[in-house]
């Protein structure tokens, strides 16, 4: 969705999960252009997830709030001081 429509698809303090590669986006772009089928059915999104390896991707962290990331560098420092 953020690649999409831009902006924030939702107000989470924290998300983990795959990193998109390469191959995510050409996935992506023929699911918007209907060629799994039309946008948004059930076929399109089955196709679509079918493509896309989560297995073999890195990891990423999106953190989503400044206080939140204040907090987890605070307690990166005092793990690194102890």
């Amino acid at each position: 969705m953020c690649r999409e429509k831009g902006g924030l698809p939702h107000d989470y303090d924290v998300v983990v999960g795959p990193t998109a590669d390469d191959n995510t986006m050409v996935c992506l772009n023929s699911y918007w252009r209907g060629f799994y089928g039309d946008v948004g059915s059930e076929e399109a999104k089955e196709r679509l997830l079918g493509y896309l390896e989560p297995e073999n991707l890195g990891v990423q962290y999106f953190i989503g709030k400044q206080d939140v990331a204040d907090k987890l560098i605070k307690s990166i420092k005092e793990i690194s001081w102890n």
